[in-house]
């Protein structure tokens, strides 16, 4: 869950791949990040878990689901994936050694 300047909660809504956003009063959500279905598609979140909102509101997702994070821009339809390698246990270490072999 974040809160920005205007009072809106922001939470991470993991088992329905999305981010609802709750203005200030509401008690009925919007969805602003990810389309509910789990996937790797830029506009898909999978079972995000923690997030942090910057002073633009662009939003910065951590996904349990493929164990990175994701910048979804303020307004924006999709993310860029900005750490991680989107697979669970694979570090860019471990990738690189693999990709040799």
């Amino acid at each position: 869950v974040s809160v920005d300047y205007m009072n809106n909660i922001f939470v991470a809504d993991t088992s329905n791949h999305r981010i609802q956003k709750f203005r200030f009063g509401n008690t009925i959500g919007q969805t602003i990040a990810g389309n509910g279905t789990c996937g790797t598609i830029p506009y898909q979140l999978c079972r995000p878990s923690q997030m942090l909102l910057n002073s633009n509101q662009d939003l910065f997702i951590a996904q349990y689901g493929y164990h990175d994070v994701l910048l979804w821009p303020n307004g924006g339809n999709e993310s860029s994936r900005i750490a991680g390698t989107g697979h669970k246990n694979l570090s860019i270490t471990n990738s690189q050694n693999t990709a040799s072999s």
